[in-house]
């Protein structure tokens, strides 16, 4: 992609209106940014990163959706499912390793879950800036924060035994994503099948069941 595309110039303004919440923005800032980040716009289904890659960066959401997914042997159809580990919204980001000082692999892809633009940005070239400058620390650790409230409200859906339950919880306390996924997305992304969606929907607007 061309530096001086429009999509390629949307990207930096993205990140660089969201790093303007933590500091006054200097040229510097936006300088070093159009030299380190990378750039990439990619199709819905495409794949962004497989941990087999081995390398440490993070990914931001600039526009589109971001899945970290899985994939296993489904053993009543004998066919691949997936399965959605975490979501990544505009303003979120993907890291490849389980956080900024790791060189563990999170052992999931990233895949578009919707034409999506991203910008990708070495862990080095971070860590490196950051002994000068604080406010990207300050950017990274609003990413975790984002990170561990989501997989943290997951982890208390997928507690619960009664899988209509979890649904109208998901509805309830997790409004972006609800808004943001298919039915299909939100299948894979809780566990639970789409009959038992569609029952938890009839019913929270209508205060019925399905019989």
């Amino acid at each position: 992609m061309k530096r001086n595309s429009k999509d390629y110039q949307l990207a930096l303004n993205h990140f660089l209106k969201y790093w303007a919440k933590f500091t006054i923005i200097q040229p510097y800032h936006a300088e070093w940014l159009s030299k380190y980040a990378k750039y990439a716009s990619y199709k819905r289904g495409a794949c962004i990163y497989d941990f087999s890659w081995e390398e440490e960066k993070i990914i931001y959401v600039s526009q589109g959706i971001l899945g970290r997914v899985n994939y296993y042997l489904d053993p009543k159809t004998l066919k691949d499912k997936r399965s959605i580990l975490s979501i990544g919204l505009p303003h979120m980001a993907l890291m490849t390793t389980y956080h900024l000082y790791s060189h563990n692999q999170a052992k999931s892809n990233i895949t578009a879950l919707r034409k999506s633009h991203v910008l990708a940005i070495s862990y080095n070239r971070i860590k490196n800036f950051m002994r000068d400058d604080r406010s990207l620390d300050s950017i990274v650790g609003a990413w975790m924060n984002k990170k561990k409230h989501q997989l943290a409200r997951l982890r208390e859906l997928n507690s619960c035994l009664d899988p209509q339950q979890s649904y109208l919880k998901f509805r309830k306390n997790m409004p972006e994503l609800v808004a943001s996924l298919s039915q299909v997305e939100q299948q894979d992304l809780l566990g639970i099948s789409r009959s038992s969606i569609r029952r938890a929907i009839y019913f929270d607007l209508t205060g019925k069941k399905i019989r």
